[in-house]
């Protein structure tokens, strides 16, 4: 999926999360078997990835992952 600009509404709200030091909510990902060709799935969450991202690339990212 493509880095959403830091301009996208749900972005931008995320970014003002980030600007006032509030904790984002964990990413949820559905895990994925790459032996089976079974893909990584961003469950929720991935307005979250694309603000941090903008915020500080090398930024750890809170995730809860769950198997399918």
């Amino acid at each position: 999926m493509p880095l959403l600009p830091p301009d996208d509404p749900n972005v931008k709200e995320e970014l003002k999360k980030i600007g006032k030091e509030r904790p984002l909510s964990p990413i949820l990902l559905v895990r994925g078997d790459m032996s089976k060709g079974i893909a990584l799935i961003v469950a929720d969450g991935y307005h979250r990835i694309c603000a941090v991202y903008h915020d500080d690339e090398q930024a750890p990212i809170a995730m809860q992952i769950v198997d399918n």
